[in-house]
């Protein structure tokens, strides 16, 4: 953060802006964009992984003890909201960003569950168990929720897994040039499982396809410690 914005007062503001009673709508979601009125869902999660990066980098804990109850509100919302199958982004009333022209595969958002977005949704998870325990507070039903979307999430993760041709990637081999940079000696191959010349002694790690879910649903899966 401090890379980025060595005065970091305007994020302070940016914060409390955007949870202020002019940033919330009636159900308490933040305004997690800026404080101009519109709530995508990954924006409001945002903003929780923004606040505890704010105080990693300040100290600020009176900034969490004003914020908490602000913060509380929303996630509560959200949580009542989920099930077994994780969240509905349109169960919330918010719509999402994700990235301009995320189209994500349909196996993605099946069921109008998100895999992408319930990611998102693990991380603000991650930041409001942390937030509460700073200050005291009980995180029983954050854990909760927690657990029950990430269970969620790895099922669909491996149902798609399951679909996929299982292969063998060779690891790089590694070498020197002939001006000191280490370059590839030899490009990553990929080849069937079953391929005799590849067994385990050949040190190669297993993968999988990740395409039918898409890089979103993948890297923010990698961010939630999901893969």
């Amino acid at each position: 953060v401090t890379a980025c914005y060595p005065d970091v007062r305007a994020l302070k503001l940016c914060l409390l802006q955007a949870s202020s009673r002019d940033g919330v709508n009636a159900n308490g979601m933040i305004s997690g964009n800026c404080p101009e009125n519109t709530y995508p869902l990954d924006y409001v999660f945002i903003w929780f992984t923004g606040a505890m990066s704010y105080f990693k980098v300040t100290g600020d804990k009176p900034l969490l003890q004003l914020l908490f109850s602000r913060a509380k509100r929303c996630l509560d919302y959200i949580v009542e909201k989920t099930t077994a199958a994780g969240l509905k982004t349109s169960a919330t009333g918010c719509g999402k960003v994700v990235d301009w022209g995320y189209r994500p595969p349909p196996a993605t958002t099946a069921g109008g569950v998100d895999i992408t977005m319930n990611c998102f949704f693990l991380l603000a998870l991650d930041a409001m168990v942390e937030w509460c325990t700073i200050l005291g507070q009980d995180a029983a039903t954050y854990k909760t929720a927690h657990s029950t979307v990430s269970m969620a999430m790895r099922k669909r993760i491996a149902q798609q897994a399951a679909m996929q041709p299982r292969q063998q990637i060779l690891e790089p081999e590694l070498a020197e040039d002939e001006e000191g940079w280490v370059v590839v000696k030899q490009d990553e191959g990929a080849v069937e499982e079953d391929a005799p010349h590849l067994g385990a002694a050949a040190g190669g790690l297993e993968s999988v396809d990740w395409s039918t879910i898409g890089y979103h649903a993948a890297s923010m899966a990698l961010a939630a410690g999901l893969l």
